[in-house]
């Protein structure tokens, strides 16, 4: 095995230096302890975890969290030169529930895998709370619908980061949950791939989501996955609200003199919402540092794409129908629209750079 392994702690109620004494008899030849903040009655415990050859103990006085812990680790092991020795790190969960031979496959991954991140996929047994498996399938749809992520355990507590990603993964943002989550989005949103490797061992009840800190409930999680569409979805009411009313302004202006006047009324008013959604969508929803040009480009190619399939396919309608008004059509068009765009901008248009 050529990768270091970091393994963040605080408190621990498990025999901690068996697990690590199992590790090193297995293969591993460096582990980075992070005292996390615990309590002086586990001071015997960390005195002995550093007479280990194979492992450096750092101390942290306070509690900072996983997400903290975890990159004061990744700093010291790029500091202390590990990088030349080492093909990165396999950050482990510290409940000694990940056996060597699951560090070990995340560390090939690693090796065959230099820029990518690698997620250590748990396999539940048959005891585990219907409740935890639900929450963990809604956790990976959101995943997927919002941020295009292709996952089938987000919130693993085996991750490999081989050194050419480590610098990106310092820089990304978030607590404990929060950053574990949105190192997949931020993975996906600058197209680093993630491989999945899938663990050998089986999880049980008691293991499946044990965290060593605090549990944060799922309200907060499925609010830092929608956080973004949050703010979407107030820039699209805003856009909508401004493009309906300039389009029942110009219905009335142009009917009375062409044909077209429904299809002129949705390009005339798109041309003046789209750049508050631009504006909006670039520097509050998406973060975006992309290419100014760039993005123009692509997000009015957008924006007359949605125009000629919100003019065409609202004429169509109405004319099919005759009885609804065109406001209303718009309304359940530019919805449909709305929903495909959101991918569309994340995806392509407005993208950040690590």
């Amino acid at each position: 095995m050529n990768s270091a392994v970091i393994l963040p702690v605080q408190n621990p109620e498990y025999d901690l230096t068996g697990y690590i004494r199992d590790l090193v008899s297995n293969g591993v030849k460096k582990i980075i302890v992070v005292d996390d903040g615990s309590s002086d009655a586990y001071d015997p415990v960390f005195r002995e975890v550093k007479q280990i050859p194979e492992c450096d103990l750092m101390t942290l006085e306070d509690k900072t969290g996983v997400a903290w812990a975890l990159k004061d680790a990744m700093d010291y092991y790029m500091d202390k030169g590990y990088d030349k020795i080492y093909n990165g790190v396999a950050y482990v969960e510290p409940q000694g529930t990940y056996s060597f031979s699951d560090i070990d496959r995340v560390s090939e991954a690693m090796e065959e895998n230099p820029d990518s991140l690698i997620l250590g996929e748990r396999q539940f047994d048959d005891g585990v709370e219907k409740n935890k498996k639900i929450g963990n399938r809604i956790t990976i749809m959101i995943l997927s619908f919002l941020y295009g992520v292709k996952t089938k355990d987000p919130q693993t507590g085996l991750r490999g980061f081989p050194n050419k990603i480590i610098p990106k993964v310092m820089n990304i943002e978030g607590v404990d949950y929060q950053y574990m989550i949105n190192m997949e989005i931020e993975a996906q949103k600058h197209r680093m791939p993630i491989v999945s490797v899938k663990n050998e061992t089986v999880s049980t009840d008691s293991q499946v989501f044990t965290k060593p800190y605090p549990k944060k409930n799922a309200g907060f999680i499925y609010k830092n996955l929608m956080v973004h569409f949050i703010k979407y979805i107030v820039s699209a009411l805003v856009s909508f609200a401004l493009d309906v009313t300039l389009f029942q302004i110009f219905v009335g202006i142009l009917e009375p003199h062409y044909d077209a006047y429904i299809l002129m009324s949705t390009i005339f008013a798109r041309a003046i919402s789209s750049v508050w959604t631009f504006t909006f969508n670039r520097k509050v929803v998406f973060h975006s540092n992309d290419n100014l040009a760039i993005s123009l480009l692509k997000f009015y190619g957008l924006v007359a794409i949605q125009m000629l399939a919100s003019g065409g396919l609202v004429t169509i309608i109405f004319r099919a129908l005759k009885v609804i008004p065109e406001a209303v059509i718009k309304v359940i068009v530019d919805f449909t629209i709305f929903l495909i765009s959101y991918k569309v901008e994340k995806t392509f248009i407005f993208r950040q750079k690590l």
